[in-house]
Formats: structure tokens, sequence, C-alpha cells
């Protein structure tokens, strides 16, 4: 019986997350807890920093050896002695991994580094090992409709339990989100009696403050006289509506802007309480009596200080935003406030400091992008996606350019059609979740609610904003529950297919370079690494929708090497666009 584990090595930013250590502290927490939604999040089994000879392997250690950056010097428009150089014309050079040509008594002859015109700064980096005892594929292989929500639901459980102990992962997307599997009886098959969805990657992630040292401590307000008020102007409203209903509502909207005049305050207060109970509504829950009480609002919870990057120097600049852009939050992408005015209240957006609401829109978006390219279970992609453009169907041409100008556009592109979406929130149902495969028609009400739960949340950023862990949640588990009987008429030769391809990419990987011939002769194509967690069209001229037959990158059995030194070619960064 083999053991899997699996090995990520990468350079690390001085800015970046120790992501060893926040799954070795999260551990802890567990174990101390004895939370169950520890187990959705990926195990660590050890993690270090490389060392060569007893020296940690960096850029300005074994590297560069301290090397100070220097600008460039000025250039002068009449000095035609400089020459370009000419790369030498070896083809040799090319093949070799590293060829010494500076020696030690060289640098210590060197005092610093010029920069070239449009040349960065040295980056300062640290190349790290972490082993997880988490092996899994990525969530587009899923088997079912069933399978596909219960291990989106265990994702965000996973993610809860981080940030109630104090990490907001900030960088949810379809290839970070696992299908954990365990190798039995000689072959990879889903835990029984069902799957586990997992969360991984925390590279990205900000430490901050437990939630239970966050909770604001709100003054008590004598909300006496305006609720009088409010039901004699709104009597049928008043009556569907505790006291407590009101007098929360009037406290938060007084918190988010206490310079509201009189009038302005009752009545984004009125139009709070509408909004939640529309929410309430068209979401599913029933009430007994009619009548709403904080707890059938989701109103019993406290309010939460934003949360701030305690691991982050505050001298230095502030890094990017973090992200995948086909999966990240509208509020991240974009610079400009995003502002969403569905019930017309009087509240501004704050600046938006990355939250856990900001990653359950990633989910929301994640879930989106399978169900509009996606033709079923397995991954297969949609049909109307694959060829040329030209003569197609005005249907499937509106298709391609919603997939483009969402997911598979330039950043800027991502973000500004993100930003209006929610702007222009009335138009995102007929122009866009209309194009989901009719695959996934049986979860048009769910994406359908979640849509309404991020508006209703970014309107107010009220109860719901601090909340939305439990509503998400909330949200998925009715889901399972309506799917019922449902999942049962999927394509069970489709279903069959998938759980083949699946099984194949897992012995490609597990016997790749074992010296193992894979057990089954016909293996399904590889998909990308579930560590390859960047692998998207995001940063693509080509759009998905038009791409044919290109891999989205290497074999799942290419087992890959130390990765590169960063200092002569360096990835591109995850920041928005300025």
């Amino acid at each position: 019986m083999i053991e899997v584990f699996v090995l990520k090595q990468w350079w690390k930013s001085e800015d970046q997350a120790d992501e060893g250590a926040i799954y070795e502290r999260l551990s802890a927490q567990s174990a101390a807890s004895h939370d169950s939604d520890a187990q959705y999040l990926g195990q660590l089994e050890c993690h270090e920093v490389v060392k060569i000879g007893g020296e940690v392997d960096s850029t300005d250690g074994l590297i560069q050896r301290a090397t100070k950056d220097s600008p460039p010097p000025p250039k002068h428009e009449n000095d035609k002695t400089r020459k370009k150089r000419v790369r030498a014309a070896d083809p040799e050079l090319d093949e070799r991994l590293h060829v010494n040509l500076v020696t030690d008594d060289d640098l210590r002859g060197i005092a610093s580094y010029v920069r070239g015109p449009g040349a960065r700064g040295l980056q300062h980096r640290t190349r790290v090992r972490v082993v997880l005892k988490t092996f899994g594929c990525p969530i587009k292989y899923f088997t079912t409709l069933r399978e596909l929500l219960t291990c989106l639901l265990h994702a965000v459980r996973g993610h809860r339990f981080a940030y109630v102990n104090g990490y907001v992962q900030r960088d949810v997307s379809a290839g970070n989100l696992l299908i954990a599997l365990l190798r039995r009886a000689g072959s990879m098959q889903s835990q029984s009696p069902s799957v586990r969805g997992c969360l991984i990657d925390f590279d990205h992630a900000k430490e901050v403050q437990p939630v239970s040292k966050r909770k604001l401590e709100l003054q008590p307000l004598d909300v006496s006289e305006p609720y009088t008020m409010f039901r004699k102007s709104m009597p049928e409203l008043a009556e569907r509506i505790t006291e407590d209903v009101y007098e929360r509502a009037f406290q938060l909207v007084n918190l988010r802007d206490p310079d509201l005049t009189v009038l302005q305050l009752t009545a984004t207060t009125a139009q709070y309480i509408r909004a939640a109970m529309y929410y309430c509504e068209m979401s599913g829950r029933t009430i007994p009596n009619g009548v709403y009480t904080p707890e059938h609002l989701g109103w019993n919870v406290d309010l939460l200080q934003h949360p701030k990057d305690i691991g982050r120097d505050p001298n230095r600049p502030r890094h990017p935003r973090s992200g995948t852009p086909p999966y990240a939050s509208a509020k991240i992408l974009n610079l400009e406030k995003v502002q969403v005015n569905q019930w017309k209240s009087y509240l501004s957006p704050s600046l938006p400091v990355h939250d856990a609401i900001h990653d359950m829109e990633s989910f929301f978006w994640v879930l989106l992008y399978l169900c509009m390219t996606r033709s079923g279970p397995g991954g297969v992609r949609r049909e109307e996606l694959i060829g040329e453009l030209d003569a197609v169907p005005a249907e499937i041409e509106e298709l391609r350019t919603i997939v483009y100008c969402f997911f598979d556009g330039s950043l800027e592109r991502i973000a500004r059609n993100k930003k209006q979406a929610f702007e222009d929130y009335k138009s995102f149902e007929p122009l866009v979740l209309r194009h989901i495969h009719p695959y996934f028609e049986p979860l048009r009400p769910l994406l359908r609610r979640w849509w309404e739960l991020l508006l209703l949340a970014y309107e107010f950023e009220g109860y719901e904003y601090h909340n939305i862990h439990a509503l998400v949640i909330e949200l998925l588990e009715r889901a399972l529950k309506e799917l019922g009987t449902e999942d049962l008429s999927d394509d069970q030769q489709h279903q069959q297919d998938a759980k083949r391809k699946r099984d194949d990419f897992f012995r490609r990987v597990i016997y790749a370079d074992i010296g193992i011939p894979i057990p089954q002769a016909q293996c399904a194509s590889a998909p990308s690494s579930p560590n390859d967690y960047r692998v998207t069209t995001a940063f693509s001229s080509t759009p998905e929708s038009q791409k044919v037959g290109q891999g989205r990158g290497g074999s799942a059995g290419d087992t890959p090497s130390s990765p590169p030194s960063p200092t002569p070619v360096t990835k591109k960064p995850k920041q928005m666009a300025k």
C-alpha cells in the first residue's frame, strides 16, 4: 500500500505568509477545540525553510550575497559608445541547468546591482517546502451535483474554521478547492461513505485577530421615539417584525454612518429591514407565525471590527490585493468603490479590507464558472466553447462573450465587468445566469440566492456581512436538501466516465516517477496538477471560449523539479490594475 504525500516548494517573498506555520497553528487549534471543520483544510505533515550547506537558500543570501540595489545611472543623449550586449549563440548553454560563471571571489568585488530602465528592484525571497497529507484533485472533477455541492460546503466550513482562528485565506479558486481521496485496496477511491472537500493554499493568507477578539462593543441607543414614529408611518411593516429587529437595524445603520439626518436614518433603517425580509423569504426560510425576529433574519450575531493584517509591518508599503482574477471579489479587483444600491439606501460602501465575505464571493464565482463552462461531471468543457467564432448562433456568441468578460479576459476587463454586474444588478440574471449549462439547472436557485445575499451584504454591510459563513453554509445545505433525488437523473454513463477520468488522474500522479507502470492502459488526458492552482486563462489574450485543444498546464505525471531562482524570471504578480 502506497502512502501519498504532496510536496509544495516555492520561493516565498518577505511579505508572503508562512503557509507551513499557518497549517501548524490551525492544527494545534483543531486539537484544542476538537472542531470537526478543521478536517476540511489541508493537513500538514511537515514544513521547512530549505538550507544548503547549513545556510538558508534565499535570493539575498546564497544567490545575491547581500548585493545592494542602486538606481540606474543617468542617461546621456550623446553617449554613443554604449553597445547592446549580444547573447552567445551556444545552444549547449540553454540545456545546462547551471553554469558557474561567477565565483565567490567575483562576488566580493561587486558593490551593487545596477538596474536598467524599467527594471524592478531586487526581490528578497526564501525557498520553502510544505508537505501535506491531503491528496486530492480539483473540484471540477466532481461526479455528481451532490458531490460538487458537498465539496463546496466542506471547503466553506474549512474556511470558517481558519477565519475564526485568525486567518483569511484570500485566494479561493477552482484549483485550490479539492476533492480529497484516500488510497484503498490498491486503487484511489473517494472517502467512504462520502467525499470530503478541502481548501488548500494559504501562501497568500493574512493573519488577523481571532473573531473572539474583534467583536464590536455597541453603545445602547434609545430607539423608543424613532420606533414610535416607525410604527405610525409604516404600520404594515412594523406588524411583521419585533421591536428587537428595529433596534438592531437602527443601531447598525447609525454605526455605518453617524452623519445621516434623522429622515435618512429612519428611511435606511426601514429599507434594511425590508431587504433582509426579502432575502429571508426568497432564500427558502420559513417563519412560523409570520413575525420576524433577529434569529429569523440571522441578526443574532456580533458585529466585527475589520480584520487588520497583524503580520505586516505598518512601515512597509501595502502589498497588492490578493486573489486569482476570474474568481476574485469585485470589491478586491477594483480600486474604485463598488456601489450596490438595490434598496436605494443612503449608505456609501466602505474601503474594502479583505474579509471573509470577499472569499465567499470567490466561492460563488467558482461555482458560476463551473456551471457556465462545463457540460457535466468530470470537468468536460462545453461544446459551445470549442471551435472558431465564425458563423456561430447569437446565443453561443453571447455565452462566449460572458465567459470572456467574467473569467478569461484581462484583469482590467474582469474587474470592470464584475463591478458593473453589482451596480447593474437587475441585468445579472437575464444576461449571465441564463447561460448556465442545462446540466446545472437544478443549481439555478442556489446561484440566484447567493447573488442576492451578496447584494444585501454589500449594500448595508450589516449582520449578513459579518455572519456570511453561516448564511452561505445555510444556502448550500438547503440546496443539497432541495436537490433530493434529482441527482439520480444524471447520466449514469457520464458519471462512470467522470469517475474513471478521476481515477486515471490519480494513477498518473502516483506512479509518475517511481518506476511502476500505470496499472490501467486507458488513461484520460491529464488535468492540471492539483498544486498548480494559478493555472488560469486570466492573463491570456486568448479567451477560453476560443481555445481549441490547448492544455491548461503540464502533464499530471510530470513531477516538478526544484523551482528556479526567482531572480532572473519572476512570476507575474497577482496585483490589481492601476
